[in-house]
């Protein structure tokens, strides 16, 4: 494909996480200056994750029989648009709506953008491709976070407007310079729904699913808390908290990058997917209990983060690659069971979070730890080193999906 098209998805899928990381440093904050609490904190969080989870198989059928190019311009807008509401907003009743919204409508951003990557290359290309709107979501996911804590700083509700602003802009700029990628000659996909995809995932990659729940239930938690936990632990006002826990977050997420850019390959390639997903589990709940039983220092959390960037940079390609080299030819069901587990956890952890916060503040810590400590028994005991089959007609492995 030509690196005009590749350079506007790159921008919108970094829109997009960007957007999904600006709001963790100020949305808690947000939310407790309208007299919210962690529970409905957990909520908020909760309900964009399960609009997400609903909304996606709609706009991928849609996207598959109208064009890639106006359902991933939908997503934008619907980014911006639930930003400024949610920037706006003077009610939780307005945030949680704000919110639910955004999960509707950005659901058809990343998925079309990923089809829109597939459309465009060819078998030969498509690796590389997929691994640029990686890096994308990589470095959203360290840029959201710091420009929500430094922008937080100035005002709880400027991350918001900042972020729809680029949604906005993003939109346009995919509108004006995007060619459609979906050729009016292409056969309709086939898209799997949940229940196929759970007929049809092997037995041998069961164990891996439950440590993808597992392991996604623990982090969404601790993504949940951990602002509230920072304000009440280094005693900061809202407006100092959100710019400390944008920079220790994006910390953590520059860790991550880097250790899935440059280092997690090799580990799989030596250790195996089943001990590097082991040792990632074990370390991170590891640090979820450091950071429970951490005294009052910025310092102190910044460390720990930096470990746990380790922690979780070399736990999802280990997931992603196993699952994938297991499932043999089922590995469509298994990536798209995967990603349904990814989002029930991402539904409940939350939700869970929020109510142990209230209760005792180091108890979601302590709670996703042995959450993790769970996942690693399982790695050992139903997890087995998978192996991809091969055959002569064979001559590339599969791509491991997200």
């Amino acid at each position: 494909m030509s690196r005009k098209p590749l350079f506007v998805l790159f921008i919108a899928i970094f829109t997009v996480m960007m957007g999904f990381g600006v709001v963790i440093p100020a949305m808690p904050y947000y939310a407790l200056t309208l007299h919210g609490d962690a529970v409905f904190i957990g909520a908020m969080m909760a309900s964009y994750s399960l609009a997400q989870f609903l909304a996606a198989p709609f706009w991928g059928r849609l996207s598959d029989r109208h064009g890639r190019k106006p359902f991933l311009i939908i997503g934008l807008l619907g980014f911006a648009v639930s930003f400024l509401w949610f920037g706006l907003a003077n009610s939780l009743g307005g945030l949680m709506a704000a919110r639910t919204l955004g999960g509707l409508l950005s659901a058809a951003a990343l998925p079309t953008a990923f089809a829109m990557v597939s459309d465009l290359t060819t078998e030969e290309n498509r690796a590389k491709g997929m691994g640029v709107v990686g890096a994308a979501m990589g470095l959203g996911m360290v840029f959201g976070p710091a420009l929500g804590g430094w922008l937080g700083h100035y005002g709880l509700s400027l991350p918001f407007f900042v972020a729809a602003g680029i949604a906005l802009a993003a939109a346009t700029l995919a509108f004006v310079t995007l060619p459609e990628s979906l050729s009016k000659d292409a056969p309709p996909a086939e898209r799997k729904g949940f229940l196929r995809n759970l007929r049809e995932t092997p037995t041998t990659a069961w164990g891996l699913l439950a440590v993808t729940f597992l392991s996604t239930f623990a982090f969404a938690g601790f993504e949940t808390v951990f602002a509230l936990f920072v304000h009440d632990r280094l005693r900061l006002d809202t407006l100092s908290s959100a710019r400390t826990v944008g920079m220790l977050l994006a910390t953590m997420g520059l860790v991550s990058a880097l250790v899935q850019g440059g280092l997690v390959g090799r580990l799989i390639n030596r250790l195996g997917e089943r001990v590097v997903l082991a040792l990632g589990m074990a370390l991170m709940a590891l640090t979820m209990v450091s950071v429970a039983a951490t005294a009052a220092s910025a310092f102190a959390f910044a460390c720990i983060l930096a470990v746990m960037g380790i922690a979780h940079g070399v736990q999802r390609p280990a997931l992603s690659s196993g699952i994938s080299k297991g499932a043999g030819a089922a590995q469509g069901a298994a990536l798209g069971m995967m990603s349904s587990f990814d989002s029930l956890a991402r539904v409940l952890g939350p939700t869970l979070a929020g109510f142990l916060y209230v209760m005792q503040v180091s108890f979601p810590f302590y709670a996703s730890a042995l959450v993790l400590v769970a996942g690693v028994v399982v790695v050992l005991m139903l997890v087995t080193q998978p192996k991809p089959k091969t055959s002569p007609a064979t001559t590339s492995a599969p791509e491991a999906g997200r």
